[in-house]
């Protein structure tokens, strides 16, 4: 799966709800955000404590790991 993809796939799910941010960078507690530097690809996670936690790779691999995380969101309330 590409970014476009993703883009395209969760157009109508207000993600920045979910603490997903996508193409940008957000460094505010328990969110996600994913975009590219460059050649590569970062997803960055922080934490409650606004630990940052960085991973950095190809295009596939980065949103592979996002696309979960979305899902993993998304659950309904009674599957957490």
């Amino acid at each position: 799966m590409t970014f476009s993809e993703l883009v395209e796939m969760t157009k109508d799910i207000d993600l920045e709800s979910l603490g997903i941010y996508l193409g940008k960078r957000s460094n505010m507690a328990d969110t996600i955000s994913c975009w590219k530097d460059g050649d590569e690809w970062v997803i960055l996670e922080v934490d409650d404590r606004q630990k940052e936690y960085e991973t950095r790779g190809p295009e596939e691999e980065i949103i592979s790991q996002l696309y979960g995380t979305i899902h993993f969101r998304l659950r309904p309330e009674w599957q957490k």
